[in-house]
Parts: C-alpha cells; structure tokens; sequence
C-alpha cells in the first residue's frame, strides 16, 4: 500500500499496464494461496484537479494513511485528473507521487469535460477494466474524509454494494402524485430496468423515496463490471431528452444525473446492496440538526464525513462541535489541517 508508483508521474500509461500484464501473467503459475490474496486486495478511487480540489484531495489521502488499521498490503489508493484543462499543480504531482500506489493523468474525460461530476465514474470504470485483480473497488467523492478505522467495512464476506440514500429528496420521488415521478418511470422503462418495489429514507429529511443513492461513498465487492455498467447508463440518460422537473443551481436540468444512474444501475444489482452504517458518508453540514434525533451519532462515532465545501471556512468545526468533542484526538487532527482554501464565509446550513 501507498508506494510510490514504480516509473515517474509521465511514465507511458501503455508500458505501465504492459508491465501489470507482465504481472499478472506471471501471478498465473503461482500458488492459489496467493492468487487468492490478490483477488481481496481493495482500490479507493478520487480525482484530483486543479483549484479547491487539490486541497481536498490532500487532506481524504492523509486521512487514510493515518486513520487505516487494516493490512496495507491488501489496499492501494489511486487517483485520476482525466480533463486535460484542470490538471493540478506541481506540489500536487509532488504530493501524490508520494502518497497514492499511482495518479492517473491521462484525459480520459474527452467526452464530457462541461459535466465534471462524472469524472470519478470515468475513472472507475477505466480502472476496473484494466485492473480485474482488485475485486474490491470503493469511489470517493474528493471531498469526504476518514476520521477512524474502515477496515471492518473492507472484511466484509461475499459480494456488495455499499450505498447510503441521499440526504434530501431532491430530484427523488416518493410515490405517484410526486412531481419527479413520471422521470423515474421513464428511465426504468426506457433502460428496461424492474421498477422498484421498496423505498428508501434520506438521511436528511426523512423522506421516503424510491431508491436514489449518495454517489459520494461507493463501494463495489464482487460485482464486475458495475461502475462501467453505471458509466453506460449515465451516457445513455445524458443523451436522451428524458429530464425531471427539478431544476438545480444555474438552471441546470441535468443536475444529479449522475446519482440518478447509480439508482437505476443499483436497481439491476439490487440484491446485492448493503446499507452503509450512518458513520459512513455522514453529512456533517446538518450536523447540529441531527444531533437532536434519538438515534444521533456523535463525533466520536463518526467514520467517514463527507463536508461538500464546508471545511472551507474557518469556523465550520467549532459551529458543530462542543468544546469536549474538540478536545477528541480526530477532531483535534482535522481541525489542524483547517480550513481549507480558499475561505469562505457564507451562512451555514443549519
């Protein structure tokens, strides 16, 4: 785990997976004992590009390699900056040589350089087609962060998709006389996919919706082919005309397409979905509403957040902390690598 890539940051990307077949190839006529290691070895996946990102970036890899207790031998950490206008800085480059198994800087987004959401999704499904002997691949929204120990979620037996529903409805529909309703429908007919039968609740609101996922903590055990498969149904929504009545910031009616396909790609692997524990994706801006549920969490048994654009300002953390959860020795961490930049100073959430 976190070596640095064997060739420098421009090594040919063609020699390098000549030289993972070379590998693998080799990997072939070895025990099964070890084969077996190989196919339990797990990739986290994060774009990195030039601006706010950088920053973020940072802080989710150092995260990991301080707060993971598992074997390191079984997990590597790979990034993508895949539009050719938003490469990162030098200092950037500098950091990820040192501290990711490899940084992908190849355009590999030419198709929708406009729509930089599915930037991750391109990179996941590039890598999970030339790197089959990662069975265990997890898709990290850049600005999220681990705060404790994941690697009871990694030891998981069988097959999984780990997915938290999102945290408001949004573009979601509760049922029929919802206005988002006839979208869903049109996508499930038009992509020939089984409408669902259940519902889920958003972390948030506490609305009850059919199924629409947080793409900002993914994980996929056993399941190939699923981020590619997720990447084929977003190409596919994107160029039809089938759009929801919701509009998102700057009128954008294309706005969470992104995490609409990951429900209809979920739909067709439906069985395979494992709730993620709310430690897990913790949407840490409605934090001080939370807090007041019977079932709150507090900092202390918190995993993984993810902050949006929140750690950007510098009074974010004593806004939703006590001056005992402070005084904690992650909180204590993160708040020694805040804020992030640039600042901000907008109101907050709540």
């Amino acid at each position: 785990m976190y070596t640095t890539a064997s060739q420098p940051m421009g090594f040919n990307l063609i020699q390098w997976l000549r030289y993972l077949n070379l590998f693998i190839c080799h990997s072939q006529h070895r025990k099964t004992s070890f084969m077996s290691e190989v196919k339990h070895k797990t990739a986290i996946l994060l774009v990195v590009e030039k601006g706010y990102i950088e920053h973020q970036a940072k802080l989710l890899v150092e995260s990991i390699h301080t707060f993971y207790g598992g074997d390191k031998a079984t997990l590597d950490v790979f990034s993508f900056s895949p539009r050719k206008n938003f490469k990162p800085d030098a200092s950037t480059y500098e950091f990820l040589s040192q501290y990711v198994t490899h940084h992908f800087d190849e355009n590999l987004n030419t198709e929708f350089e406009e729509f930089p959401l599915i930037n991750g999704h391109i990179g996941a499904s590039f890598f999970e087609q030339n790197f089959p002997e990662y069975s265990q691949i997890m898709l990290l929204d850049t600005d999220t962060v681990f705060l404790q120990d994941f690697d009871f979620l990694l030891q998981q037996a069988g097959s999984g998709l780990y997915l938290a529903p999102v945290d408001n409805k949004g573009v979601g529909s509760s049922g029929v006389a919802d206005e988002n309703h006839a979208f869903w429908r049109q996508l499930y007919a038009f992509l020939a996919i089984d409408e669902p039968t259940s519902k889920v609740v958003t972390t948030v609101g506490q609305d009850r919706i059919w199924p629409y996922y947080n793409a900002g903590f993914v994980c996929a055990r056993g399941i190939p082919g699923f981020y590619t498969q997720w990447l084929t149904y977003f190409k596919t929504i994107y160029a039809s005309n089938i759009r929801s009545v919701f509009t998102g910031k700057h009128g954008s009616k294309s706005i969470f397409l992104e995490q609409v396909a990951l429900a209809l790609t979920a739909q067709q692997h439906r069985e395979s979905i494992i709730d993620l524990p709310k430690s897990i994706n913790y949407p840490i801006p409605f934090h001080p509403r939370l807090k007041h549920r019977s079932d709150a969490l507090a900092l202390s048994d918190l995993v993984h957040l993810h902050y949006h654009r929140w750690f950007q300002h510098p009074g974010f953390l004593t806004h939703i902390a006590t001056p005992e959860e402070m005084s904690t020795e992650s909180i204590k961490w993160l708040a020694a690598r805040l804020p992030l930049s640039p600042r901000i100073n907008d109101p907050f959430k709540c």
